[in-house]
């Protein structure tokens, strides 16, 4: 092959380069409409291996396809002053920088257009002590800037922006204002351009910022492709891992999930219908992404920002207040307001997270590492949720996002794995009307011509389950079969919403219809919903007849959406139906009868009820109906059925008030090198389900044992390994792994 190396390596990069259509395309309009934008200064920001640098080197072939001289520069290589910085901005140029320094005796006069580009930018003129100040090697880098800016235009490409220390000063007050007015200029770091970069109304018109986000699954698909994977199993597992972070995808994608450990393996829990997952079905591990890790750890060098980096992990939403209940009132102010400057760190509604990649990185991290310490925050972080609801239910109010949070910590991947882009989805759920009801109408026609069959994934990163649904048309498009907006809408306003994307499309619809006497007849006729009240019994029809004001709960007749494929819609089906439950409300529904469905419910704490099964969707197979009542005392019920809420909560953690945090010392590991007692068979048992996240009773169900035998079984482990609760006795029961469980 003809070339250098470093050519080769070049053109095997552009062959990996996958995705950024839109920032591609974004790029190219932008040179392409020369001096006609007001935009000079594109700022590309996103945290570490977000691919900044690849796209950089891919606006730079796109510049030189447009006739531009494009020049890439470094900025942590170019940390020695400006005249370093300003050398190796004039070698990318294709400018001898020694020949420039030898022959600058010949001063470069400075156009009078400079003078005109520093006022306009609200600065005054560079002066010739400034001249002096900055030398004639400066002088010569304008001078060739301004020739490849005549020849064909120039765009300059720094990339670790972030690293700009000094030179940012520089940069703003002297060096940009000097450039050619048609000179465009990328700057790419991890954090946005901010304080007298946006100060300044007149330079922030000329920047204009673009974000950069995850890769799709279609890019994902792609990039693997080219590696040579084409196994389906294979490619979820590493979207799922990844979530479409640039450099996790190229760090997983060469050795691929081949490479899991024995360790990722016994982590990866099978909380699933019959048949199990097979080895297959798991996520890859995340020894690969080492580099990575050392890369965000880069910017939390100090000691205290580690330790509150650590406590963020266990939540996924955070205040100052929130880390502080978590370290035991150890943080101080200035440590939070450093974290929060991090460039994985956001602000979100009710405080700030961890970019959802860093954060579940960060928790398999610790995990792996301080295990002892991951049980602490783990147990410390639902303790404080907890607390926030035992006042919420006491108040008589309906929860509030304490609940949220807590579902995060349940004890079952399932739920975990749908919860796990719970957020805010970007899209709207609206009351139909009348002057909608034709786009209600439009949706479910094009829907029903819909023959595409799907695919859903989804994983649990904290066990590394996977989980993989083929969902035929046939069924997904049963749960509108029997949907009549027209009908609903006369029966019960407002029963049926139309979900509506950033752009204002409809992107699914709902039929959540209250129980009540004016809808109580119709509901006993519908396919569907008719088992259900078929098998009411008669006194508590007489009794709803009788009082018109009382409303029994909410039939969810129907619940759609265009692409189930796609996490935000999925999210976005779970609002309605967490927003009644936190109210206190029962809740009936009968989807079609789908793994996928069935085991949604159950992992959100539906229960079946057996004499309410049908075949109304005409599949071939009958469909259960489900019940979720989280009406008064069943709050809490609903909770341990999730696995959020443990028999023993109130005894699982001290209060951080009375015990000193320190990450990697806790109490228990003082104990790590006494050997506990034997397991007996029965406590192996409950053991093996305990790591497995299924809760007392969902344990008692498999062993055909009472919930009492089961709490006994666990705090007898407990007490075996002088441990606290049942989040650190999984922790190491995991730790020491098939020996100790008898696999």
């Amino acid at each position: 092959m003809s070339g250098t190396i470093g050519e080769r390596l070049a053109r095997l990069m552009d062959d990996y380069f996958v995705g950024r259509a839109f920032e591609l395309g974004f790029f190219a309009d932008w040179i392409g409409g020369e001096g006609r934008s007001a935009e000079r200064l594109l700022n590309v920001y996103g945290p570490a291996g977000m691919g900044k640098t690849y796209l950089l080197r891919q606006y730079a072939g796109i510049a030189s396809q447009a006739g531009y001289a494009a020049a890439e520069v470094q900025v942590p290589d170019a940390l020695q002053g400006r005249d370093e910085f300003v050398r190796r901005l004039l070698a990318a140029l294709g400018d001898d920088a020694s020949a420039s320094e030898a022959s600058a005796a010949v001063p470069v006069s400075r156009p009078s257009s400079a003078e005109a580009a520093s006022a306009a930018i609200g600065m005054a003129p560079a002066t010739a002590r400034d001249d002096e100040a900055t030398g004639t090697l400066e002088e010569r880098c304008l001078a060739v800037i301004r020739e490849r800016d005549r020849a064909g235009g120039c765009v300059l490409l720094l990339d670790g922006c972030e690293s700009l220390g000094s030179l940012d000063h520089w940069l703003r007050e002297s060096f940009f204002p000097r450039l050619p007015g048609r000179c465009l200029i990328v700057m790419a770091g991890r954090r946005p351009l901010e304080g007298a970069w946006t100060a300044l109304p007149a330079w922030r018109r000329l920047i204009v910022r673009l974000p950069l986000r995850e890769l799709s699954y279609d890019d994902i698909r792609t990039y693997l492709a080219r590696w040579g994977v084409a196994d389906e199993a294979a490619i979820d597992g590493v979207w799922l891992r990844t979530m479409g972070h640039p450099l996790a995808l190229s760090l997983l994608a060469p050795e691929g999930p081949a490479a899991t450990s024995v360790a990722d393996r016994r982590r990866a829990m099978a909380w699933s219908e019959p048949p199990l997952p097979s080895d297959g079905d798991r996520m890859p591990g995340t020894s690969a992404l080492e580099s990575l890790w050392e890369a965000w750890l880069a910017e939390a060098a100090d000691e205290a920002l580690l330790q509150a980096l650590y406590a963020a992990s266990a939540v996924r939403t955070f205040n100052l207040e929130t880390l502080s209940e978590l370290t035991g009132g150890t943080l101080s102010p200035t440590a939070f307001a450093e974290l929060c400057r991090l460039s994985f760190v956001s602000r979100s509604g009710g405080g700030w997270q961890l970019q959802e990649f860093v954060w579940e990185h960060l928790r398999c991290r610790l995990r792996e590492t301080m295990p002892q310490t991951y049980a602490r925050l783990e147990a410390r972080a639902a303790a404080y949720y907890r607390r926030q609801i035992e006042a919420e239910l006491r108040s008589g109010r309906g929860l509030g996002p304490a609940w949220g949070e807590l579902l995060r910590h349940a004890g079952n991947p399932v739920l975990r794995a749908h919860y796990r882009h719970a957020a805010d989805a970007g899209s709207q759920w609206e009351p139909m009307h009348a002057g909608t009801l034709g786009e209600a109408l439009r949706y479910i026609a094009r829907r029903r011509q819909e023959t595409r069959d799907w695919k859903v994934v989804c994983g649990d990163p904290d066990s590394g389950a996977m989980f993989r649904f083929a969902l035929p048309q046939a069924v997904t498009q049963g749960r509108l079969a029997h949907l009549e907006p027209e009908r609903l809408l006369a029966l019960a306003p407002g029963a049926v919403r139309l979900l509506r994307d950033r752009d204002g499309h409809v992107a699914g619809i709902a039929a959540i219809v209250p129980i009540d006497v004016r809808t109580i007849g119709e509901l006993s006729a519908l396919p569907i919903s008719r088992a259900y009240f078929a098998a009411w019994p008669e006194v508590k029809k007489r009794a709803l007849a009788a009082d018109p004001a009382r409303r029994e709960g909410w039939y969810v007749y129907a619940m759609d959406a265009e692409n189930l494929e796609r996490e935000d819609l999925r999210s976005a089906m779970l609002q309605p139906l967490l927003e009644l439950a936190a109210a206190g409300a029962l809740l009936v529904e009968s989807p079609p009868p789908h793994a996928y469905y069935r085991l949604s419910k159950r992992s959100l704490g539906f229960v079946e009820v057996p004499e309410a099964a049908h075949a109304d969707y005409e599949l071939g197979e009958t469909a259960a109906t489900f019940e979720l009542d989280t009406r008064g005392d069943a709050m809490q019920a609903f909770l341990r059925r999730t696995g959020a809420w443990t028999d023993d909560a109130e005894t699982e953690v001290e209060s951080p008030s009375r015990a000193e945090w320190t990450p990697g010392l806790s109490p228990e590991s003082r104990l790590g090198d006494v050997r506990p007692e034997p397991l007996t068979p029965r406590e192996r048992e409950v053991g093996r389900r305990l790591v497995m996240g299924e809760t007392n009773a969902q344990i008692g169900a498999s062993l055909y044992i009472s919930e009492a035998a089961v709490k006994k079984h666990v705090n007898a482990m407990l007490s075996k390994y002088g441990l606290r609760n049942r989040t650190q006795l999984a922790a190491r029961l995991l730790e020491e792994g098939a020996e100790r469980l008898g696999h």
